[in-house]
């Protein structure tokens, strides 16, 4: 699940107006979206909907007409480094529902993952590879994280995804 804050009273799947909240929680009448009621302060009250799946987070896009990619990106991320913290089998750790999701953004993802292995180097080379269906690493790289995390940072600049760090 992705929790996104919105600003309205409107459902942002059908735009439908929103009932008022009973103990903290909205349901549409129209299309069945679930809201949470997230109080700030006195004078400001924000919905919250949580996301399942990419299409509901399109609609609300669209709807909205922003991207929310990147929100959806750093919470399935967290998710996922949480949740496979303690593994050490690649395999279950790339096919992890989040990582997953991350790799169903598809390109927009891209210059996300690219950006996280330049701070940190969270094993993205099985995501990037899925989605580019590219292979940057030098052989001599194979197996030495933080030259095959380069090698893909220079990948992404050489495509027009990232630009190259000043620092």
């Amino acid at each position: 699940m992705t929790t996104v804050f919105i600003d309205t009273h409107d459902c942002c799947v059908c735009g439908a107006d929103l009932p008022a909240p009973k103990s903290g929680k909205v349901e549409c009448p129209k299309c069945t979206a679930k809201y949470k009621v997230e109080v700030i302060d006195s004078y400001c009250e924000f919905l919250s909907i949580e996301f399942d799946d990419l299409a509901l987070m399109r609609s609300c896009e669209k709807r909205f007409q922003t991207d929310l990619t990147a929100a959806y990106f750093e919470i399935e991320k967290k998710k996922w480094l949480e949740e496979t913290k303690l593994l050490s089998s690649m395999s279950k750790i790339t096919k992890h529902p989040s990582y997953q999701n991350i790799i169903k953004l598809g390109k927009k993802a891209i210059p996300l993952i690219l950006k996280d292995l330049r701070k940190e180097t969270n094993h993205w080379f099985f995501a990037l590879h899925k989605i580019t269906g590219q292979d940057p690493i030098k052989k001599e790289h194979e197996g030495y994280v933080l030259d095959m995390a380069n090698d893909w940072i220079e990948w992404g600049i050489k495509n027009s995804f990232i630009e190259r760090s000043s620092s």
